[in-house]
Order: C-alpha cells, then sequence, then structure tokens
C-alpha cells in the first residue's frame, strides 16, 4: 500500500491542532487508498534515514520545523512535500501549502468581541517574534478601527525576531494589562496569550469578563477548559486542513510539474465560554450558574444543580438568574441544549442519537420534539439545510 508521512515536532501531536488535522489527513488518505504515519522528529534528526526506511511517496510536514532551518524542500528530494502554516518570514515562497486564513478568522474574532459592545479594544501579541501574529494585530486593529472604536496593541517584540525573552514579555503584558482602560475586549494572538492574560488579570483583581472580556485563536481545550475563567476561542477548521493537505500531495503526485498551490482554511466554529460571557450584571452568582450550565449539558444539568453552583436556595436562585439573565434557569437550560444541538448538526456527522446525548437528553426523541417546536424541522432536515447552505 502507498505511503505518506505527516511529520510534526516534538510533542506537538498531543495539541488539539494536530490531531484534528490527522483526522482529516486519516480520512482524506483512505479515500485515495493510502496509509498514512504521523512521524514525530524534531530538528537534529536524520531525515534521510527516516526517508530510506519509510519510503514515502509524499510528505505532509509541520511549518514550524522549515521555521528552525531544516525540512526544506531540498532536504526530501525527491519526495514531494506539502506544508501546513510556514512563517513567510523563514520560508517565503515556491511551495505546496495549506495556510490558515488568518485574517478570516481575526475578522470573525472582531466580530464576536464587537457584539459585546465595549468602548475599548485590545490586541495581545505572541511573544514570540512571527508573521501571523503581526498580521492578526493588523487585521483586528483595522476590523475595530473601522466600526468606529479604538484598539491598543501589545507587540511584545517591537517587530524584532529576537525579544525581551519570556519573563520580559510577561513583565511587558502586566503592565499593558493594567493600563488598559474597562471595560473591555482583547484578542489573544492565540490561546496561550489569552490564557496569560487570563492569569495577569486575576493577579490584578481585573474581573473577567466585566472589566476585560478575553478571547483566544485555536480553541486548545486543555488551556481553555482549564483556564479560570475558561476561555472563549475561536476554533479553525483544522480537519478541512489536514484534507486539504492530502489533496495537494495528491495533486503533485499525478502532475509534478505544476504550479506551487497555496490552499486557505477558515473558521470552523466560535467556542463561547465564561471569559466573554458577559451578562448585564454585577451579580457573580448568576455568573456562577451560566457556567455551570455550560459545562454540565451533556450530565443533564438541572435548576437544582445551578442553583447549587449559585450558593442559593432554589427559589432565591431563579429570581436571581431571571432578573440578570431576562430568562429562567429552565429556559437557559433549553435554549442552550439548543444552540449545541444546531452547533453539532451543523459542523459533525455525528448521529442525531449522539448529538442528543452530548446535550444532555435521555433519548433522541426528545431532541427531535425540541426542534419541531422550537426550529419548525426536525435535526435532520436541519442539518440538510445549514449543509447546503
Amino acid at each position: 500500500m502507498t505511503t505518506i508521512l505527516y511529520i510534526h515536532g516534538s510533542l506537538s501531536i498531543f495539541a488539539p491542532m494536530q490531531q484534528l488535522r490527522i483526522a482529516g489527513m486519516f480520512r482524506e488518505a483512505k479515500r485515495h487508498g493510502w496509509r498514512l504515519h504521523e512521524i514525530d522528529l524534531d530538528a537534529s534528526a536524520d531525515l534521510k534515514k527516516m526517508l530510506a526506511f519509510w519510503q514515502p511517496v509524499g510528505c505532509l510536514v509541520e511549518g514550524g520545523l522549515a521555521t528552525v532551518g531544516r525540512f526544506q524542500p531540498a532536504d526530501f528530494s525527491p519526495v514531494p512535500v506539502v506544508y501546513f502554516d510556514t512563517d513567510r518570514h523563514f520560508f517565503p515562497s515556491g511551495i505546496d501549502e495549506v495556510r490558515h486564513d488568518s485574517d478570516a478568522t481575526v475578522r470573525a474574532a472582531a466580530a464576536e468581541l464587537l457584539s459585546l459592545d465595549l468602548p475599548q479594544y485590545a490586541f495581545a501579541g505572541y511573544y514570540i517574534s512571527r508573521d501571523w501574529s503581526r498580521r492578526r494585530a493588523e487585521v483586528f486593529s483595522a476590523a475595530i478601527r473601522d466600526a468606529g472604536r479604538e484598539c491598543h496593541v501589545f507587540e511584545p517584540t517591537g517587530g524584532r525576531v529576537r525579544g525581551p525573552g519570556f519573563l520580559g514579555v510577561l513583565e511587558g503584558l502586566r503592565s499593558f494589562v493594567k493600563s488598559l482602560p474597562r471595560p473591555c475586549g482583547l484578542l489573544g494572538a492565540n490561546d496561550e496569550m489569552g490564557m496569560f492574560v487570563l492569569e495577569i488579570a486575576r493577579d490584578c483583581g481585573i474581573d473577567v469578563p466585566g472589566e476585560l472580556a478575553v478571547l483566544g485563536i485555536d480553541n486548545d481545550e486543555l488551556r481553555c477548559e482549564n483556564a479560570e475563567p475558561t476561555l472563549s476561542s475561536i476554533l479553525p477548521d483544522f480537519e478541512r486542513s489536514g484534507e486539504f493537505a492530502v489533496r495537494l500531495l495528491a495533486r503533485r503526485l499525478s502532475d509534478p510539474g505544476a504550479p506551487h498551490r497555496t490552499e486557505s482554511y477558515g473558521i470552523k466554529s466560535v467556542v463561547r465560554r465564561q471569559s466573554t460571557h458577559i451578562l448585564r450584571t454585577d451579580d457573580p452568582c448568576v455568573a456562577r450558574g451560566v457556567e455551570r450550565i455550560r459545562l454540565g449539558l451533556a450530565d443533564g444539568v438541572r435548576v437544582t444543580d445551578v442553583a447549587r453552583a449559585m450558593g442559593l436556595g432554589l427559589r432565591t436562585a431563579q429570581k436571581r438568574f431571571l432578573a440578570a439573565a431576562g430568562r429562567s434557569i429552565d429556559d437557559e437550560i433549553r435554549a442552550r441544549r439548543l444552540a449545541r444541538a444546531r452547533e453539532l448538526l451543523a459542523t459533525t456527522d455525528d448521529s442525531v442519537a449522539d448529538i442528543a446525548q452530548a446535550c444532555g437528553y435521555a433519548d433522541e426523541r426528545a431532541l427531535r420534539y425540541l426542534f419541531l417546536r422550537q426550529v419548525g424541522t426536525s435535526p435532520t432536515q436541519f442539518r440538510h439545510d445549514a449543509r447546503r447552505g
């Protein structure tokens, strides 16, 4: 069977981005009748020996490996290569590549934060000088200015390849966050920067999201779900990127002399968590209740569970929640179940029964009833219409 390799950096296989990419690659490779192996290499690896052992017809390579000066096209010759998300500062052109449409992702992030209708906005750049971080700062600032709002930008390295060092960046970020006029909506260059901002805000006594709403990019669930508060994030369509890469490789194999091509992938969804969930209230009990609903959907969260998370008796919790959110706890649970079901139907191939379980229903009949009553169509028809649109 024909073999292709996916080559990534040390330990990066544990990142959700790589896991989703691999899912897309496996699916598309299977369609071509190819065997896919993932290989964990670092800059010191003997690439020629690895290629001689596996004898692949082609390789898919994470761009970060190209950044460190190895794993460039000449190193693989004559085996064709498709790259993911190279840094143009180190690797300018002349390759087959799949690139994240960072501009579209950042515009979606700006729209998400602008929907909060805050007077000030900010961007926290990556702690290492990278072209994608600088570009995200430019696009975000332009979108905020176009909306008639002010944007503050933290550029850790000042555009230099070598910056002040990691601790120096964190010290600068702390000063930047503390100096921001509030309330403010902040976009991190990625989830890692968003997490650093949340930690600084907590240490400085800045209320999130009341004074500072924070959004990340990549939806790294390990970081996002364990941040305090949990971090909202933009999820790029990493699975699609894996599919695109295999297709580009198939094109190169069928036509070795074809011009080099770049395919772009955009976003899959906005994953909203506590760091941007602004209720027009100063009641922290209600915020805790909303987060308990979000985290407990798959477990069939109940009104009593929410009241317990709020630290209040049932009747008092219901009154406080209604006053703050404008609807009852029951209505909030139903609304979030419906929103989650719609998202899963539109973006996954999971069965209706599995989606019902993920939304906290005992069986799919309850979900079908909810859809017919609230949406006016069946879940299957909704999925069909969403995919067609």
